[in-house]
């Protein structure tokens, strides 16, 4: 059995939604605890990257990003240098409609690259499948400011993963995103 760690993004500043957006209610529940669910069914160590303590009431291991307010880039980042295993399932608190059967399809590939991702128009850097290895060539480009996700990932070994349910990567980070996904989880 394939040894991975699995890792959710709830670090970011949610400036766009004025309050926490992981901790913000869909359907009675929080966004977050739609992607832990999600996450449940593989049984592996899952870990939230947050400085939010209020995310402690949800029993996961928390760590705090590296360093605050520096992107989705930094939060891949944290993980990979917090992480016992190679592998390394990294999914965003902010989307809570990708469920276990996409994540599932990402555990599948996790052998075939650096990094495993979804790609349609463009690639989804979550949830993402994104290997230990990566990590001195990744921090380096990060901090040559080469912070965009679509042109981190295209300088390694990945591959794609085609998508043609797009409503289920919506990334809730307004008040209308969260109205739709309010109706896609009804």
């Amino acid at each position: 059995m394939m040894d991975y760690t699995i890792y959710i993004l709830a670090e970011g500043k949610s400036s766009r939604m004025g309050t926490d957006k992981g901790l913000v209610k869909i359907n009675g529940k929080e966004m977050v605890a739609h992607c832990i669910d999600n996450v449940k069914p593989f049984h592996r160590e899952t870990i939230l990257i947050s400085s939010n303590l209020a995310y402690e009431k949800f029993g996961l291991p928390i760590i705090s990003d590296t360093k605050k307010n520096k992107g989705p880039a930094q939060g891949i980042i944290t993980a990979l240098e917090n992480s016992h295993t190679d592998k390394n399932l990294i999914v965003s608190c902010d989307m809570p409609l990708v469920h276990n059967g996409l994540i599932g399809k990402l555990v599948e590939q996790m052998k075939q690259s650096e990094i495993v991702c979804f790609k349609q128009k463009f690639l989804y850097p979550f949830p993402a499948y994104y290997s230990k290895a990566i990590l001195p060539k990744w921090k380096k480009e990060v901090a040559h400011r080469n912070k965009k996700m679509q042109q981190l990932i295209k300088q390694f070994d990945y591959k794609t993963l085609r998508i043609d349910d797009l409503e289920l990567f919506l990334n809730v980070n307004t008040p209308a995103d969260l109205k739709l996904a309010e109706e896609e989880l009804k």
